[in-house]
């Protein structure tokens, strides 16, 4: 594109000094000698202007290809990006409902002594690190997990089922959160692919 113009404007330069002679030819102030050169030269100058006119033409189109060009590959690289982005979370969501059902697995057929809880906890601290702190689920699963402990402690076969139950429950709506969020980033990319 720049050394189109580059060379376009060239030309202009080059034949400048060739009118300038061309004209200074004939006599007469400079208005009229301008319009005896083109009267005598029209087909020529025709043919140069036509010559400016799509030479302009391609330059132009030349442009707004380029430009067209650099809009859709950055259109492909946001797409790229969100497409690898939900890929990364889809397998994350994989891992974490694994993990999940591991756990889950592990406290409903827990029957150690109430003293060692170290297994147990080590399970549920690599569930843990793998959210988000801050979110009222996150919390809502300590919380829950902590009166597990609890109830192991207190030998209460009846509130275990209970904190199981609720354990249950709020991994259930982290993971549904988490796929609702992939499903809003494939829809997001959808738009950008429009």
């Amino acid at each position: 594109m720049i050394l189109g113009t580059f060379f376009f404007l060239l030309s202009l330069v080059a034949l400048a000094p060739v009118l300038f002679v061309a004209i200074s030819g004939y006599k007469g102030p400079i208005l009229q000698k301008t319009e005896l050169f083109i009267s005598d030269h029209d087909s020529t100058l025709l043919s140069l202007g036509t010559l400016f006119l799509v030479s302009s033409l391609a330059l132009l189109s030349s442009h707004i290809s380029n430009k067209s060009a650099e809009r859709r590959e950055w259109y492909s690289r946001r797409i790229q990006a969100s497409l690898q982005m939900s890929e990364f979370r889809l397998k994350w969501v994989e891992e974490l409902r694994s993990e999940l059902a591991q756990l889950q697995t592990e406290m409903s057929v827990y029957n150690k002594e109430a003293s060692d809880f170290k297994e147990l906890t080590l399970r549920f601290r690599k569930v843990f690190l793998m959210l988000n702190f801050e979110e009222k689920n996150t919390k809502d699963l300590n919380q829950s997990f902590q009166r597990y402990v609890q109830s192991l402690r207190d030998a209460d076969k009846d509130k275990k089922n209970a904190c199981l139950k609720e354990f249950h429950r709020i991994s259930n709506r982290i993971l549904k959160e988490e796929w609702k969020r992939i499903k809003v980033e494939l829809e997001q990319a959808q738009v950008l692919e429009l």
